[in-house]
């Protein structure tokens, strides 16, 4: 039996998202692997059990058992677990990453779900004003008042009307299972989305948003790790010439006439001639001068994220007050005009004014509901680069100007 579709709102598909997104799942997975790699570069090489026979000859034969403990030098598990751990924060950093960019994902999905929605009453209603103006035009070329011309084009617009609602009616569709892919749960059935379209988010300045975002944003925090994890690296490398030191120690039979204990005893290093990590130093040197750059460069990249956002949002709103305070109003009264002036005199020039008004009323709000949704992406984008997980219902961390 197939699911019965719902009405959703954004926390709730937000929560639903955080819950079964399999990225997600991935990347908490990876953070336990990285926990487990970090307690295994800190362990303690094993020791080593033997028995040998360095000597078989009957009656003069040696048998011995022995132990022996490789002594690691120079902190160099305490260095490695030490990176090791780095990578573990890192890894937390990019489940928050990863956190930041689905749930990002969700909303522009739902906004766009939700904006198409509104477009669609919109254009449904757009259609039945050119069905009726149609009709109308009809009846005034019986009565000899209009023309077949007029009738035509008509028609060609009631086609056209007719084509938009098919052309949304197909994208609401598709934007219902990209909204679930979002999710991370294709199969979810969705009806509608339930939100509010007029958001609007606290003043800020680019700078300080700038600042921000580079002061708390996880991929700053991975990048900033990379050069603490690779400066250890650098230093595990240096030390590696240290030789460790090699113990052995155990116990031997003599087989002899009379028979003879004997005590066996090694020391073993490694001596650093012609291997001395030279080249393995040289990369992690350039390990921790790239991170050191990679801190700069996602510097960088967020700034220009922010900066684009930032853009978006403020020509989007400056759009949205122009429709607010301009263009809605003026496309209202002027709709408000033609009515009366086609109730009083109920004229074929009349009708044409009040059928062009309708559409200019129509279209204005379709144009409002192409700047509301390019303020809402833009709002999430800025939402997703700050970290305003309960946009747009929380109070925001954003800095204010």
């Amino acid at each position: 039996m197939p699911a019965v579709a719902t009405a959703w709102t954004l926390p709730a598909l937000i929560e639903r998202a955080q819950a079964a997104h399999p990225e997600l799942e991935q990347s908490v997975r990876e953070v336990e692997a990285s926990q487990g790699r970090a307690v295994q570069a800190g362990l303690y090489p094993n020791p080593v059990l033997g028995t040998a026979s360095p000597q078989m000859a009957g009656s003069i034969s040696q048998y011995n058992v022995f132990t022996s403990q490789e002594f690691v030098t120079a902190h160099k598990l305490t260095l490695a677990q030490t990176a090791a751990f780095r990578e573990v924060e890192q890894y937390r950093f990019r489940y928050q990453a990863a956190r930041l960019r689905i749930v990002a994902a969700v909303r522009r999905e739902f906004y766009t779900m939700l904006v198409l929605q509104r477009r669609l009453v919109l254009q449904q209603e757009l259609a039945a004003i050119v069905m009726r103006s149609r009709d109308t035009a009809r009846l005034l070329l019986e009565g000899g008042e209009g023309t077949k011309a007029d009738v035509l084009l008509l028609d060609i617009d009631y086609d056209r009307a007719l084509m938009a609602v098919r052309n949304l009616q197909t994208e609401l569709e598709v934007s219902r299972r990209r909204l679930a892919l979002a999710v991370g749960i294709p199969e979810l059935p969705i009806g509608q989305v339930n939100g509010n379209l007029n958001v609007v988010i606290p003043s800020t300045n680019l700078e300080s948003l700038r600042i921000y975002v580079a002061a708390t944003h996880p991929e700053m925090g991975v990048a900033r790790l990379e050069t603490g994890r690779s400066q250890f690296l650098l230093r595990r490398a240096e030390v590696q010439p240290i030789p460790n030191v090699n113990l052995m120690s155990g116990y031997q039979r003599q087989l002899n006439q009379p028979d003879q204990n004997q005590a066996l005893f090694q020391a073993v290093i490694e001596v650093p001639i012609w291997n001395r990590n030279q080249g393995n130093i040289r990369a992690a040197q350039a390990h921790v001068a790239r991170a050191v750059a990679g801190v700069r460069t996602a510097e960088l990249d967020l700034g220009q994220r922010v900066a684009q956002a930032y853009n978006d949002f403020t020509v989007a709103t400056q759009r949205v007050e122009v429709y607010e305070k301009q263009l809605r109003p003026k496309a209202q009264e002027t709709f408000q005009i033609a009515r009366e002036l086609y109730e009083q005199g109920l004229g074929h020039i009349d009708f044409f004014r009040l059928f062009q008004s309708q559409r200019t009323l129509i279209d204005t709000e379709l144009g409002f509901l192409d700047v509301l949704e390019a303020r809402l992406l833009a709002a999430s984008d800025l939402a997703a680069l700050s970290q305003w997980s309960d946009f747009p219902d929380g109070p925001p961390p954003m800095p204010k100007p």
